[in-house]
């Protein structure tokens, strides 16, 4: 029943690591502290992280976890985290892809850990850190698109210079065509073929 009631309780935003970001976790179970290993962090919220890990190392729901990572715009941390759920990975989300050596897709786990005697001040660190780290990035990603929109009219000025010119021109002759003639009369028209004498290249 508590398992089934879990599902309905919101989890706090999470922040996916970026390949810029320090992703390098260190952790070690809590029955075999001597034993460190090494891996990526994948996501991070104040209330907890997730690591990728292979199947077969995979620890138990339930176990407790010292982890050793690095807040972004922050420190290096370490802290006790249970684990709180594994599940299958789906490296699309994430865009993190491990390969054996021999090219193969490696076989992974998502591990989701909740830490545990996290204080509201340490908290407060990992909030201020990953709203840095979004403004950033906010601000990275319009940079990105103001360069890709002046490469794009750098290297189409010429002909966007030539379409734009070839649709004033257009609008323009199409604007005098629609003008009325100085032989023009409101009620009868102009006589046929005088509006534009100018465009009567076969009459005699």
């Amino acid at each position: 029943m508590g398992q089934a009631i879990r599902k309905f309780v919101p989890r706090a935003p999470r922040y996916v690591l970026q390949p810029r970001d320090n992703r390098v976790l260190r952790y070690g179970s809590e029955k075999d502290q001597h034993t460190p290993h090494k891996t990526n962090v994948v996501d991070l919220s104040e209330t907890g992280l997730a690591y990728l890990v292979d199947r077969e190392c995979a620890p138990q729901i339930g176990d407790m976890i010292r982890l050793e990572f690095t807040i972004p715009h922050q420190n290096t941390v370490s802290w006790w985290g249970r684990v709180t759920r594994i599940t299958e990975y789906d490296p699309a989300p994430y865009q993190v892809a491990h390969r054996n050596e021999d090219g193969s897709a490696a076989d992974e786990v998502l591990i989701g850990v909740e830490f545990h005697n996290v204080d509201e001040n340490q908290r407060l660190k990992i909030r201020e850190g990953l709203a840095e780290r979004l403004q950033q990035l906010d601000q990275q990603r319009r940079q990105e698109r103001w360069q890709a929109l002046a490469y794009w009219f750098q290297k189409y000025a010429v002909r966007t210079t030539l379409i734009l010119a070839v649709l004033v021109v257009t609008l323009g002759v199409l604007y005098a065509l629609s003008r009325p003639g100085p032989n023009y009369d409101p009620e009868r028209g102009s006589p046929w073929g005088q509006r534009y004498p100018w465009l009567n290249f076969f009459s005699d």
